[in-house]
């Protein structure tokens, strides 16, 4: 049974009074778009995933870790180049961010560590138990479409800026997936908690849909083909979610103004 999100997300956010936390987001998106796939509904389940994570393993202020995991990937540009994974300029627009707003010092220091570590602290003995609930539960939302919506984005910047795209077959999407994860099977590794399980299962999923398209498809015939549908089912999730919180069609335009 698939996970109401929506509904989970609505009961925290008024339990814990989060909403301004939605707000403060969706209202930079609409000045400053996001990539496809790490959209608002990406956001969203983070942020509920990283709650229900926090609850199981104990932690005092779960609230917190969904903030945190509402904001973790702010800002995410797919361009398939070496600084990609810079997560500064993340960091500096939230800590903007929750200082025009008035957002505390300790939240504000919590989120905006767990932005600019981003897995970093995989090797330490004893990661901060902030950072690492809100990595459990981002790779346990982690699905197949996380994999393909970045290459449909990072095929668009190479396109616009080259002619030319990057990703042509699922090979090549799977070997830049088992790349850039090496780093969480570090995390499973050294540092499990209540919920990894969840994650190890939903990264064995990836590379197993995308292994049985690649045999399926080895010479990319029907890639493009597939990526775009892959596509337009996270554009109209996406929608979904952002017409739940009440944004008008319009608003709604502004935010997923880089989807298509």
């Amino acid at each position: 049974m698939t996970k109401n999100y929506l509904k989970l997300a609505a009961g925290y956010i008024k339990k814990q009074n989060l909403q301004k936390y939605i707000d403060i987001i969706l209202q930079y998106w609409k000045k400053n778009p996001t990539s496809l796939g790490h959209g608002f509904s990406h956001m969203l389940k983070v942020a509920v995933t990283s709650y229900e994570t926090g609850l199981k393993n104990k932690y005092p202020q779960p609230e917190h870790l969904f903030i945190g995991g509402l904001f973790h990937d702010i800002y995410r540009p797919a361009i398939y180049a070496s600084g990609d994974e810079d997560q500064r300029l993340g960091a500096d627009i939230t800590r903007k961010l929750f200082v025009a707003n008035k957002i505390s010092t300790d939240i504000t220091a919590k989120v905006l560590a767990a932005i600019i570590s981003h897995d970093e602290w995989r090797n330490l003995k004893d990661p901060p138990i902030f950072d690492l609930i809100i990595s459990i539960g981002d790779k346990i939302v982690h699905d197949y479409s996380v994999a393909y919506n970045y290459v449909w984005a990072v095929n668009k910047y190479y396109k616009a800026n080259t002619g030319k795209p990057v990703f042509t077959t699922h090979q090549g999407t799977l070997a830049v997936f088992n790349k850039y994860q090496q780093r969480a099977w570090e995390i499973f590794t050294k540092h499990p908690i209540k919920g990894t399980e969840e994650a190890i299962a939903s990264y064995l999923h990836i590379y197993q849909t995308v292994a049985d398209n690649y045999f399926k498809d080895k010479t990319g015939k029907h890639f493009f083909e597939y990526v775009e549908k892959v596509a337009e089912i996270y554009r109209n999730e996406e929608r979904k979610y952002l017409q739940y919180f009440g944004l008008a069609d319009n608003e709604i335009n502004k935010i997923m103004k880089r989807y298509y």
